[in-house]
């Protein structure tokens, strides 16, 4: 049964929500959507995914309170750590974690995040 102040803004999968807002809250999650072999056009790619569901939920990366960072291989760390600091909002730099872990099929990079919603 719905919850009326809950949204749930679907993706590619029925049985999962893209992005959940809640109490003023987006979580929200972005991988690339071409799935090339090139990890900084991948890690680019899935900032712009995020970007996008942040704008879907109401809010923008200057809101984001945390993002949790998988990576399939923690040596590109310091390439992920470069495009990052191109994307962040200067001045609004929110906590960021970085995990190596395996990832569905192409993936290389996949993008957890909490923001925040204008009041």
């Amino acid at each position: 049964m719905p919850h009326p102040d809950i949204v749930r803004l679907g993706g590619r999968f029925p049985n999962r929500s893209r992005t959940v807002v809640h109490g003023g809250l987006v979580w929200t999650l972005a991988t690339s959507g071409t799935k090339v072999e090139d990890f900084a056009a991948q890690m680019r790619d899935a900032l712009g995914q995020l970007d996008a569901e942040l704008a879907r939920a109401g809010t923008d990366r200057t809101r984001v309170l945390t993002v949790d960072v998988y990576l399939t291989d923690m040596a590109r760390k310091a390439e992920m750590d470069a495009i990052w600091t191109e994307w962040v909002a200067p001045g609004d730099p929110p906590r960021r974690m970085t995990i190596e872990t395996a990832l569905d099929g192409p993936d290389l990079v996949e993008l957890v995040c909490l923001a925040a919603l204008p009041r």
